[in-house]
C-alpha cells in the first residue's frame, strides 16, 4: 500500500485536531476502545514525569532503548531499563526499579525482602510447582489480601526505594491469574487494585509503578501503574522454545502494545521481553538468521508504537537451568541512530505502521504480504513479518538489512 502524499495530508490534519472526539468526551480506563485503523495518526508526546529526576532520564533516551531484568551479569551496561531485588543507584541515565515480591517469596533466599511480621502472612503454599522450583527453590504464596500485609509491603517498598535510591518498583506476574491461591480472579483483583492505591500514595505521582502484566491487558490498576513488563512466554512445552512467534502471538503483542501506550499512566514505560528461537545456548545461535529477523521485527513494533518503549530479546526459561537469569546478547543493531522521534505512531495498515525520527524512520509489518510506504518522496518496502530501520542519506534512504 502506498502512503500518497493525499494520504499523509488527511494524517496531519488528524494531528491538528488531536486526534480527539469531536463531542470532548473521554474513555474509562476502565472500559478502552480498540484503536481502530481509522485512527492513522498518533500525536507525538514528548517524555513527560513529574519527577524531575526519571524525566531527565527519559530524555536522554535513544532511537532504540533497551532494558535488563534481573540479570546482573550485565547490569547497566547499554540499558535504559534496569530491575532486580537489590537495585541500587544513583544512575544518572538508567530508570532504576526495585523488583518486590508482593504474591509469593522464595523461602530462604537473600534478595527477599525482610519484616519482622512477614511470616504472619505467609501461605503453606508452593506458588510455583514446575521449573522456577528447579532454579530458585520453593516459592510461598503471601497473603496480599490482607490489609495489614498491603500496609507492610507498602511502608517496606517506600523505604527500600528511598534508601538504594531507584525510582519505583517492579510488580511481578501482575494480572489476575493467581490458581495457586485459590482466589478468584475478582478477589485478585480486588486486592490488587487496593495495594497498588496504597502503593501509589505512598510513593507519590512521580514513582515507577510497573507491572508484569504478560500478555494480560490489564483493566483493574492500569490507571495507577506508570509501566508493565511484557514477559512474552511462548513455552508451553519444550518444543515451543524452537519456534519464533506465530502470527496469533504478533498480533497480541501489537494489541498490547497499542492498550498501554494509551492508557497507562504517565510516563507509559512499555518493557517488551520477547523469546528467541533455541537450537542451542550460544551467541551463534542467538544471533542466527531467523533470530535476528524476529528480534528487528519486535524491536520496531516496540519502537514505533510506544512513547517510551524498551526491547529486549532473550533466552527461554527452559533453555539453561544452569543459569538463574535469562541470557541474551546486545545485537549491533541496537546501536542504530536516527535522533529522537519527530511524529507519533503511523498506521499504514492492519498489522503494519511507522514513527518518523530526526534523520529517518522506524517501520514494522507483521503482515504476510509486504507493504510499502512513502518518507520525504522516497518510496519504501516493508517485507513480509518484517522491522524496517532506514535512514536519509542525502535524498535516499539507507536502510539495514531485515536479519
Amino acid at each position: 500500500m502506498k502512503l500518497s502524499r493525499a494520504l499523509l495530508s488527511t494524517f496531519l490534519f488528524l494531528v491538528a485536531c488531536g486526534g480527539n472526539d469531536p463531542s470532548g468526551s473521554t474513555t474509562s480506563p476502565l472500559s478502552p476502545q480498540p484503536l481502530e485503523i481509522a485512527s492513522l495518526v498518533i500525536d507525538f508526546k514528548p517524555p513527560s514525569s513529574s519527577n524531575p529526576i526519571i524525566l531527565n532520564k527519559l530524555n536522554q533516551r535513544r532511537t532504540i532503548n533497551v532494558f535488563n531484568a534481573w540479570n546482573k551479569k550485565y547490569g547497566l551496561k547499554n540499558v535504559g531499563l534496569f530491575w532486580t531485588a537489590q537495585a541500587r543507584g544513583p544512575s544518572n541515565n538508567t530508570i532504576l526499579l526495585r523488583s518486590l515480591g508482593w504474591n509469593y517469596h522464595y523461602s530462604g533466599q537473600h534478595w527477599e525482602w525482610q519484616h519482622p511480621d512477614k511470616s504472619k502472612f505467609t501461605l503453606n503454599q508452593n506458588y510455583h510447582a514446575d521449573w522456577t522450583q528447579a532454579k530458585f527453590g520453593t516459592a510461598l504464596a503471601l497473603d496480599f489480601t490482607d490489609p495489614n500485609f498491603q500496609d507492610i509491603f507498602v511502608e517496606m517498598a517506600a523505604k527500600q526505594i528511598k534508601a538504594s535510591q531507584t525510582d519505583g518498583v517492579m510488580l511481578d506476574w501482575w494480572h489476575p491469574n493467581h490458581k495457586k491461591t485459590g482466589l478468584s480472579k475478582a478477589a485478585v483483583n480486588s486486592a490488587r487494585l487496593q495495594l497498588v492505591q496504597k502503593l501509589r500514595k505512598s510513593l507519590g505521582d512521580g514513582a515507577i509503578i510497573l507491572g508484569n502484566v504478560n500478555y494480560y491487558i490489564e483493566k483493574t490498576t492500569v490507571a495507577e501503574i506508570s509501566g508493565v513488563y511484557l514477559e512474552l512466554n511462548k513455552q508451553k512445552s519444550k518444543s515451543d522454545t524452537r519456534r519464533t512467534y506465530n502470527q496469533s502471538e504478533l498480533k497480541k503483542i501489537e494489541t498490547s502494545l497499542k492498550y498501554y501506550n494509551q492508557y497507562l499512566r504517565e510516563p507509559r514505560i512499555i518493557a517488551v521481553e520477547a523469546r528467541r528461537k533455541t537450537l542451542e545456548v550460544s551467541n551463534r545461535d542467538r544471533n542466527s538468521s531467523e533470530n535476528r529477523k524476529m528480534a528487528k521485527l519486535l524491536t520496531a513494533m516496540t519502537t514505533v508504537i510506544a512513547d517510551n518503549g524498551y526491547i529486549n530479546y532473550v533466552d527461554n526459561d527452559l533453555d539453561d537451568f544452569a543459569s538463574s537469569e535469562r541470557d541474551y546478547m546486545l545485537y549491533d543493531f541496537y546501536s542504530f541512530d536516527i535522533g529522537k522521534p519527530t511524529s507519533g505512531f503511523v498506521a499504514v495498515k492492519t498489522g503494519a505502521g511507522f514513527r518518523r525520527f530526526e534523520s529517518g524512520f522506524v517501520a514494522y509489518n507483521i503482515n504476510s504480504r509486504a507493504v510499502e510506504i512513502e518518507h520525504l518522496g522516497v518510496e519504501a518496502t516493508i517485507p513480509p513479518k518484517s522491522g524496517l530501520f532506514c535512514k536519509e542519506r542525502e535524498g535516499s534512504l539507507d536502510c539495514l538489512a531485515v536479519d
